[in-house]
């Protein structure tokens, strides 16, 4: 499907009707908007577009939250509810808050939550459901940022570093019910969060240096390594896996086996390898693929038996092991979709 009169979504979900749900962004005076049916008018915020798993488009709406804001992620819970969560700067500051809006399967606001930050930072990059419907949060801040009743604090020298968040909000009302930070002292990220079958977080992104994790202590490579963790909603790590040397993380997937499949690359002085890793109960990062793409995996999607499809971008020719891909210019990014097997059992 072409959209004609949409901007490109800035995140995508799908509820259990197996809808299709888009945020994307918008800007007073730009053209109206739709997907196919009854447009609507653009505001300063987002559009929020609801269709149906052909494509057809069910609804669209405006939203004009205050101040400027940029939509990063959105979920949906099993009851069709849809959660968006973005940064949001108030009109004539620089400092950032966090937002997290809810809103019913019709698309009527249910509650729309911001937490203000001190300084220019923070952001959420991901968002996921408990299996108590509890609304989960990742992402990283610098300086301070407020979650109702917890205040949490950077390590950073004078707050001009970050560290990842993690917050944990009430799906009634989006009253926070617990958040924490962690990293170290010169840059961390939470890119990703997944939540298990039995309420355990799997979070997902990057460290740098000497830095703690949810209690445990791990010394990454000074640009940052790539991490994978289990933690409590309280904040306590299980444990916590680093990705080798400099790399990063940027997505993941957990399916119904509780097996956590993560994206992203490893850098090289000269080049990149794109990497799928995977870690179940073992507790082991295992790589199953790594390739030489002078570009990254990026996106993550667990199937129904075990498998998972991986998205991201390469440059000039890659080999996943079918065959060789070349990309039309060498010098000019390359989409990439590739599906991974389950493995074989022993």
């Amino acid at each position: 499907m072409t959209y004609a009169h949409a901007p490109t979504p800035s995140a995508m979900a799908i509820d259990p009707s197996d809808s299709i749900w888009l945020v994307g962004h918008l800007e007073s005076g730009a053209p109206p908007v739709d997907f196919g049916g009854t447009p609507v008018t653009a505001v300063d915020g987002y559009y929020l577009a609801k269709l149906s798993s052909d494509g057809a488009q069910l609804f669209v709406n405006a939203i004009a939250p205050p101040g400027n804001n940029y939509v990063e992620e959105m979920t949906t819970d099993g009851s069709g509810n849809v959660y968006v969560v973005g940064s949001r700067r108030p009109s004539g500051s620089v400092n950032e808050s966090a937002f997290v809006s809810k809103f019913s399967p019709d698309g009527v606001p249910i509650f729309d939550r911001a937490f203000p930050g001190s300084d220019t930072v923070t952001t959420p990059r991901d968002v996921a459901i408990a299996p108590n419907g509890d609304v989960i949060v990742v992402g990283e801040f610098n300086a301070t940022t407020q979650f109702g009743d917890f205040q949490i604090t950077s390590l950073g020298a004078a707050g001009h570093f970050m560290n990842a968040f993690v917050a944990v909000l009430s799906p009634t009302d989006g009253t926070p019910k617990q958040a924490f930070g962690f990293g170290g002292t010169t840059g961390d990220y939470a890119t990703a969060v997944d939540v298990t079958a039995s309420g355990a977080l799997r979070i997902t992104g990057d460290v740098s240096g000497r830095a703690t994790i949810g209690g445990i202590g791990v010394q990454a490579d000074a640009n940052g390594s790539a991490f994978v963790a289990e933690l409590t909603p309280a904040g306590t790590a299980d444990w916590a896996l680093l990705g080798e040397g400099q790399s990063y993380l940027f997505q993941s997937d957990t399916n119904s086996a509780d097996r956590t499949f993560v994206v992203g690359r490893i850098a090289r002085p000269t080049t990149s390898e794109s990497i799928v890793g995977s870690v179940g109960s073992e507790r082991t990062l295992s790589l199953p693929l790594r390739v030489q793409t002078d570009g990254s995996a990026s996106h993550a999607a667990a199937d129904r038996h075990g498998g998972v499809w991986v998205g991201g971008q390469f440059l000039g020719v890659v080999d996943f092991g079918t065959g060789p891909l070349a990309g039309p210019d060498a010098t000019m990014p390359t989409n990439f979709l590739l599906h991974l097997e389950p493995a074989p059992s022993p």
